[in-house]
C-alpha cells in the first residue's frame, strides 16, 4: 500500500509544498523517542562508569584510557538496539500488543524499526572507531602479544565485527528510499543479510577480547572463558526478539501464508486493478491488510495492500494502483491471461473511453497468488470512537472501503452487532477526477440510500460522505493548500457537466456532497466540533465519550497531506474536545 500512496502523492499534494522532517511525528513519537534516547544515554554513562570503576581488572586495556572507555560504553546502547531491532517486524505480536499498549509506536512499525536502525548506526560508528584506535594502541604500546591485523582478521571480535559492518553497508544502502523504489528486489535481498548480521552479533564476544588476563581465551575453553571473560555477553538478551521474529516467520510460512484462487479481476479507471479471490478460511477485521506475492512476477517479493472487502463479504479483495514495477508487472500478468469485456460508460470521451473492464480469467491458465496475513492497522481503532473522521487521498480510500462496507452491515438491523461505539462517521475523499470516483460510487450510493432510509432512526450510525475533485482543469489549486469549494474551474461547462453526471450516478443528492478544490480541514473539524458541542448540550452524546470527548481522525494518503491534517487536529483541539490523529502505515 505504501508504494501506491507514494505514487499518488503528486496528484493530491502540490509538488512545491514543503514540510519538515518531523512534521509527520505525533506527540507519542516525540515522547517515545525522547525516552528512547534518554535510556541510550543512560546506558552509555553506565558503561563508562563501570569500566572506570573496574579499570584495574582489565590488564593492558585499562591503559588505553578514553578509546576503551568509549568503545565499552557504546556497546551497551548497541546491545539495546539489537534487542529491539526486530520487534517492530514481529507483526503477529505487534498486532496484539498495539491494542494493549496504546502509548507505544507499534502502530507505526516501520517508523519504529527505522529509529532503532538509525540509533544502531550511530553507536556502531562510535564503537567501531574506538576499537580501531584500541587495536592500533595495543600494537604500538605492545599491551598484548598480538598485532592489530591479527585482532582484525584472526580473532572472533575482529572477524564478526567486520562481517557486521559489511552487512550493514549492504542493508542500509539498499534500504535508501530511491534505491528501494527503483529495485525493491535488491532491497529485499539486502535485508536478508540480517540473519548473517545477527549470528555475527551473537558471537561477537566469543573471542573474549575484554578479559582480566593478558593471555587470550575463547569459547573453545569454556571453563577459562567464563572465569576470565568480563564482557557483557549481551547475546543472552539480544536474541529474545530476534528469535521471536524467526519463530513468527516460521509460523507465518506454515499457517498464515496460503495460495488463493483468483475469482475475478476488475480493471478500474486511473490504473486501479481490483483482484478478488476466495476467502476460504481467512478471518479478518475491517481495515486490516495483507501481504501479496505473485510468483509469476517475482518469486521473492511480498507487498502490503489494504483489504478493500469487508468481513461480511464472501470473498477478499484488494485494489492496487499501478505505480511501481511490481504493480505494473502484476497488471501485465493478468492482461496477458484474461478475456476482457468492455462496459462503455456515458462519460466525457476526453477523459477516457471505457468505464470498467470486467476481466474473465481463462480457465486453463490462472496466475498464482499467495497471501500472508491479515495484520492489524490503526483503521481498526475507529470502532472504538463515538465520532470518527475517515480521510482518504486517491487510492488511499482502500482501507476505508472495507470500513464503510462494514458500516453498511452494522446499520442494517439484520446484521447489526454490539461491540462498537460508533454514532457518527464523517468520510472525506479527495480524488484527482471523477474517473477515480466511479469505481467507488456503488458503495457510496448504497450508503447514501441507506442513510436516507434510516434518517429518522435514533439507533443508526450517522454517516456523511464528501468527495473533493482536485483535477486542475476542474478546480484550480490555490496557493494556501486546501480551500473548500473556493476554487474556480478553468472550464465551467466541463465542471457543471461532471458534477451533474456525478450526482446522477450516485442518485442520493442529499447525502453525497461533491466539492471542487481541496478540503479545508480547519473548517471541517470546526464544524464537527461545534455540532458535537451542540449534541452534548442536548444530551444525545452525554456519557458515551467516557469523559475524554475524543474524535478519532484516521487518514490514508501522502505525508504532506497528513501533516496538514495533523496541524488542523491540533488547532481544533480544545480542553473539552480532542481530535486524535492516526495515519495508516505499512
Amino acid at each position: 500500500m505504501s508504494e501506491q500512496i507514494e505514487g499518488s502523492a503528486e496528484t493530491e499534494v502540490s509538488k512545491s509544498q514543503k514540510y519538515h522532517v518531523f512534521s509527520s511525528w505525533t506527540w507519542k513519537s516525540f515522547v517515545f523517542i525522547t525516552i528512547f534516547h534518554a535510556f541510550h544515554i543512560s546506558l552509555f554513562l553506565y558503561g563508562w562508569s563501570t569500566i572506570v570503576n573496574s579499570g584495574a581488572s582489565l590488564p593492558g586495556l585499562s591503559k588505553l584510557k578514553y578509546s576503551v572507555l568509549i568503545s565499552r560504553a557504546a556497546a551497551l546502547p548497541l546491545s539495546l538496539d539489537l534487542l529491539f531491532l526486530l520487534l517492530p517486524m514481529c507483526r503477529i505480536t505487534t498486532t496484539q500488543l498495539r491494542l494493549l499498549i496504546k502509548w507505544t509506536p507499534l502502530e507505526e512499525a516501520v517508523w519504529f524499526h527505522r529509529q532503532v536502525a538509525y540509533t544502531l548506526l550511530f553507536y556502531t560508528v562510535v564503537h567501531t572507531a574506538s576499537h580501531y584506535v584500541n587495536f592500533f594502541l595495543i600494537e604500538r604500546d605492545q599491551l598484548r602479544p598480538e598485532k592489530a591485523m591479527q585482532i582484525h582478521y584472526t580473532q572472533a571480535a575482529g572477524i564478526t565485527g567486520h562481517v557486521m559492518i559489511f552487512c550493514m553497508v549492504i542493508i542500509y544502502t539498499f534500504a535508501h528510499e530511491k534505491i528501494r523504489k527503483q529495485s525493491f528486489e535488491a532491497f529485499q535481498w539486502g535485508h536478508r543479510l540480517f540473519l548473517v548480521f545477527l549470528i555475527a552479533a551473537w558471537t561477537h564476544g566469543s573471542g573474549c577480547f575484554v578479559r582480566d588476563t593478558i593471555e587470550p581465551y575463547d569459547i573453545t575453553e569454556p571453563r577459562k572463558f567464563w572465569a576470565h571473560c568480563v564482557g557483557y555477553q549481551s547475546w543472552r538478551w539480544e536474541s529474545w526478539f530476534s528469535v521471536l521474529y524467526i519463530l513468527e516467520r516460521v509460523y507465518a510460512h506454515c499457517y498464515c501464508q496460503r495460495r488463493v484462487n483468483v475469482s475475478k479481476v476488475l480493471q478500474h479507471p486511473s490504473n486501479v486493478l481490483e483482484i478478488q479471490f476466495d476467502r476460504a478460511t481467512m478471518n479478518y477485521k475491517a481495515g486490516q491488510w495483507i501481504f501479496i506475492k505473485c510468483p509469476w512476477v517475482s518469486k521473492t517479493q511480498w507487498h502490503p495492500f489494504s483489504i478493500s472487502s469487508c468481513p461480511y463479504d464472501t470473498y477478499v479483495s484488494v485494489h492496487i494502483r499501478q505505480v511501481g514495477d511490481f504493480t505494473k508487472a502484476l497488471r501485465d500478468v493478468f492482461d496477458n491471461r484474461i478475456n476482457p469485456a468492455y462496459d462503455m460508460a456515458d462519460f466525457d470521451p476526453s477523459l477516457r473511453t471505457t468505464s470498467i473492464i470486467h476481466a474473465r480469467l481463462q480457465a486453463q491458465e490462472t496466475p498464482e497468488i499467495l497471501v500472508e496475513g491479515p495484520y492489524g492497522s490503526p483503521a481498526e481503532d475507529i470502532f472504538g470512537n463515538e465520532v470518527a473522521v475517515l480521510i482518504g487521498a486517491g487510492i488511499g480510500v482502500t482501507p476505508w472501503a472495507s470500513v464503510l462496507k462494514s458500516l453498511w452491515h452494522l446499520r442494517d438491523p439484520r446484521f447489526a452487532k454490539e461491540g462498537h461505539r460508533l454514532k457518527r462517521v464523517e468520510f472525506i475523499w479527495t480524488c484527482k477526477d471523477l474517473t477515480m470516483f466511479e469505481w467507488f460510487q456503488n458503495l457510496i450510493t448504497s450508503l447514501n440510500e441507506q442513510s436516507l432510509a434510516l434518517e429518522d432512526s435514533d439507533k443508526s450510525i450517522r454517516l456523511s460522505c464528501h468527495t473533493y475533485i482536485t483535477r486542475r482543469d476542474v478546480a484550480s489549486s490555490s496557493g494556501s493548500g486546501y480551500d473548500m469549494g473556493s476554487s474556480k474551474s478553468k472550464n465551467p461547462v466541463l465542471l457543471q457537466d461532471l458534477l451533474k453526471r456525478a450526482n446522477t450516478a450516485t442518485r442520493a443528492r442529499r447525502q453525497n456532497n461533491i466539492h471542487t478544490g481541496r478540503p479545508n480541514f480547519n473548517k471541517i473539524f470546526r464544524r464537527i466540533r461545534e455540532s458535537l458541542e451542540i449534541a452534548q448540550e442536548e444530551g444525545s452524546l452525554s456519557g458515551r465519550l467516557r469523559g475524554r470527548n475524543q474524535i478519532g481522525v484516521s487518514f490514508c494518503g501522502p505525508k504532506p497531506m497528513a501533516h496538514d491534517i495533523r496541524l488542523a487536529c491540533a488547532e481544533m483541539t480544545t480542553k473539552d474536545i480532542k481530535f486524535r490523529f492516526k495515519k495508516e502505515t505499512f
